[in-house]
């Protein structure tokens, strides 16, 4: 009965995970695709299309797993992600220009959507979860040394001029976050000694491409995940986190050139260079915040003019330029906002962006009810589960912090991030319901059945 009640109290329905070998062989697939995702190694062998082959058998074993994709689809997360695919559908059917709408939704949301279909799915226990979090950051810092090797500086800021995943600063610095907090939920993990290993200096690979990136974006928002690891962690992780902040932006700012000093140090509004330097260094500075600005305003004005389904998906750039050429410009800038969530509402409206921004707020959710075990029971395994989930919500604070930065909506990282999410609450469902005990006989009951036996008793 208590079992029962248990799952009608829960918001989502979730299906315990088939057992044996077909469930490591599928896993397998999705380790490897999730490296090459993070490492950006297809960049370089873009024309043996690898990553496609290996997605299309995620993609097969995820229709194998029957129950387990029925967890997902079923999952909240889930649910609002399928809603707000077929309000995009919709939202071509409106655009400014449906059929580059509909390629964009197609190529940029549909086949990239596969990324949290297969990795919910076939991600069945939390040490799967943890094993792919930590695949995912060894790719980002294959990526990341890769970048560093490759990539030379400009204004002091590593640029990767090869069209490369990571050719954007911005970008490898939001890897290069994600990849910290995913380490971190690793080496805390019991048990991947190996991984560990690994890990350790690959997250100083991983901070070091993050501070040459020169991304004030990714500066803050790993400002913001400390802040949330301090007061989400334990006392000793607190002192730890305070001692290696301190030590990383001492070091940073010691170390890295003076351009890239003068960009963070903006950031609190202090400038230590030269005014006639400083007026050479930054201007190209200037003029990209000037353009970010301009794009942020059109985007929240394109949104005010297309509320309901906005101009559609990937359009933004289209109706800022038709705006920019009834205005007697000759052109538009033909860029993106540069916010995701103006990205979405520009391009889907309101309606798209909540149901968008709700798949992120269930995430935080789930991962929220696991950080919960905690405090509800001391099952080492629900423990474990708990810190994982703490580490993986720090990621995806990571993300909307940078996501305001960029237009990262349907990037293959939203999806990363809620798979994963769904997973981890999936994984640890059946420890729940393990947990829970048959309920003693109410109080009411128990004359009866004293009653009862001692009649049988006499009789006898």
């Amino acid at each position: 009965m208590l079992v029962q009640a248990e799952s009608r109290q829960s918001n989502n329905i979730f299906i315990a995970p088939p057992a044996g070998r077909l469930v490591s062989v599928q896993f397998i697939f999705l380790a490897l695709y999730l490296f090459m995702l993070a490492s950006r190694v297809q960049d370089y062998i873009s024309s043996l299309h690898v990553p496609a082959v290996v997605l299309a058998c995620c993609l097969i074993a995820s229709m194998i797993s029957t129950e387990s994709l029925f967890g997902t689809m079923v999952s909240r997360g889930g649910r609002l992600l399928l809603m707000f695919t077929g309000w995009m559908i919709v939202c071509v059917v409106f655009s400014v220009w449906r059929g580059g709408a509909a390629e964009s939704f197609l190529h940029d949301w549909l086949q990239v959507g596969m990324i949290f279909l297969v990795t919910a799915t076939l991600t069945t226990t939390v040490r799967q979860v943890t094993a792919a979090m930590a695949i995912f950051a060894a790719g980002v810092v294959v990526g990341a040394a890769t970048a560093l090797l490759s990539g030379g500086a400009e204004a002091g800021r590593l640029i990767i001029d090869n069209g490369s995943r990571f050719a954007d600063p911005n970008d490898l610095a939001q890897f290069a976050l994600i990849c910290l907090c995913f380490t971190g939920g690793v080496v805390t993990a019991r048990g991947m000694k190996a991984w560990k290993v690994v890990l350790y200096p690959g997250a100083c690979i991983a901070l070091v491409s993050l501070l040459r990136t020169g991304s004030r974006g990714g500066f803050v928002a790993m400002i913001v995940v400390l802040a949330v690891l301090l007061f989400t962690g334990s006392v000793e992780n607190k002192f730890v986190l305070v001692v290696s902040g301190l030590v990383v932006v001492v070091i940073g700012l010691v170390v890295m050139p003076q351009a890239l000093r003068v960009r963070y140090l903006y950031v609190f509004g202090v400038d230590d260079q030269p005014k006639e330097s400083l007026e050479q260094t930054d201007a190209a500075g200037r003029s990209s915040a000037q353009a970010r600005r301009y794009l942020f305003w059109r985007s929240v004005t394109i949104t005010l003019q297309h509320p309901v389904t906005g101009v559609g998906p990937g359009m933004f750039a289209v109706a800022e330029n038709q705006i920019a050429k009834s205005q007697g410009r000759a052109r538009g800038l033909w860029h993106v906002t540069h916010n995701m969530f103006t990205q979405v509402s520009s391009e889907e409206g309101i309606v798209g962006l909540l149901l968008w921004a709700g798949a992120l707020v269930a995430a935080f959710r789930a991962l929220g009810a696991v950080c919960r075990l905690k405090k509800q029971t001391q099952d080492p395994a629900s423990v474990e589960a708990a810190k994982l989930a703490n580490w993986l919500r720090a990621a995806l604070v990571a993300f909307v912090v940078t996501g305001t930065f960029l237009s990262s909506a349907y990037s293959e990282l939203f999806f990363v991030l809620i798979g994963l999410s769904v997973a981890l609450q999936k994984a640890v469902q059946p420890m729940t319901m393990r947990q829970v005990t048959v309920a003693p006989a109410p109080a009411w009951a128990v004359p009866q059945r004293a009653a009862i036996t001692s009649k049988a008793a006499g009789k006898s």
